[in-house]
């Protein structure tokens, strides 16, 4: 934060401890002054050093200095902004990564400890009373609300920092999804298998089947999102010239030409905005019926194959494929859709950067 611009309240979490930041115990004195009155933004805390923009500026500015000096060296390696990123933010991210492996993998617990609970109202039960005493523990403990989830101008620099910026922040939002879907998927289907057998495996065919689907949808949000930055670029700069030249079309009375140009512009992106919205809506729509049909299509199949539909069965599935749809069937299309298009927001601010520092 520049010292011009420092407040003179520092930030309680750069003393505070260990049990205070796990338990949040550093903001009490910012709560109790918003409870008494409205907050202003001089009760706001310094940011932290490590969390402010121009640390972040210059860890960045670094690594990409460094992609640069090696291109210079090795003229066919070219320099890759992904890499850069990586360096500086590759390793808090795995770290979060790993705590929403942890809570993903805690859920999958429920249902399990559910089916064993089932287990002692049944005939036959072996499960004592300790035993599902500390079953119903475990359910109660572990209940998880699911809604708590030069070639350059004007125009395109504005187009960079309003929507390609803010496509590449909400693009890994949801990337860990990517990976801890699959291993979710995986846990699951070994504990379906264990009681269901083989008629499991029609899940895993849907599971695939949605996948591919996906996927596909993905690729198509990468297209039209190239396609709509362009456009979007073409209109900006074309306000851009017109602003600039306003006096000129005043006078010689050019507003209704410009204006039709400007609206064919904007008809152009608004068509392509438009495309993309009908494949984001039906991804979506997608996501919401997938997992009641995952379950349909292996509970049939479970039945149709002569097995014996128990209580315990099901509620064990139906447990662990409510695991999988947020995860699998929300998460992960989002993480391939905003992944896709911010792959492609990249790729335009990493030309932005090559041609404002490399010199030729």
């Amino acid at each position: 934060m520049d010292k011009k611009f420092k407040k003179p309240k520092p930030n309680p979490l750069e003393k505070a401890g260990l049990l205070s930041k796990l338990l949040f115990w550093w903001l009490n004195p910012i709560f109790k002054t918003g409870y008494k009155r409205t907050l202003q933004e001089d009760d706001m805390y310094n940011v932290l050093y490590e969390d402010s923009t121009q640390k972040q500026a210059d860890d960045l500015e670094r690594e990409w200095q460094k992609e640069l000096d090696k291109a210079k060296e090795s003229p066919k390696r070219l320099p890759s902004l992904k890499r850069a990123l990586f360096r500086v933010f590759g390793a808090k991210y795995l770290l979060l990564g790993l705590c929403s492996l942890f809570v993903e993998g805690v859920k999958i617990i429920q249902p399990v400890a559910l089916t064993w609970l089932i287990g002692y109202f049944s005939p036959e039960s072996t499960v004592t009373t300790t035993q599902a005493y500390l079953y119903a523990l475990i359910i109660s403990t572990l209940k998880l609300s699911q809604a708590a989830l030069g070639k350059s101008n004007t125009g395109q620099i504005v187009n960079l920092m309003s929507n390609d910026v803010n496509r590449f922040d909400m693009g890994f939002q949801f990337v860990h999804y990517l990976c801890i879907g699959p291993l979710e998927i995986l846990v699951v289907m070994i504990l379906l298998y264990g009681d269901m057998g083989p008629p499991s495996l029609a899940g895993l065919g849907f599971i695939i089947f949605q996948f591919a689907i996906s996927g596909r949808i993905g690729r198509l949000f990468a297209t039209y999102r190239g396609q709509i930055a362009k456009k979007t670029d073409d209109r900006i700069r074309t306000m851009s010239e017109i602003i600039s030249a306003m006096r000129v079309i005043k006078m010689y009375a050019w507003e209704k030409p410009f204006i039709e140009v400007v609206a064919n512009l904007r008809k152009l992106e608004i068509g392509v905005i438009n495309k993309a919205s009908i494949f984001r809506g039906l991804n979506m729509s997608m996501s919401s019926v997938a997992g009641r049909l995952l379950i349909f299509f292996t509970v049939v199949t479970f039945a149709l194959t002569g097995h014996d539909v128990t209580a315990g069965v099901v509620f064990k599935a139906v447990g662990l494929y409510n695991i999988l749809q947020s995860a699998v069937f929300v998460f992960m299309p989002l993480a391939i859709a905003l992944l896709s298009e911010s792959i492609v927001s990249i790729g335009r601010i990493q030309v932005t950067f090559i041609l404002t520092r490399m010199v030729p």
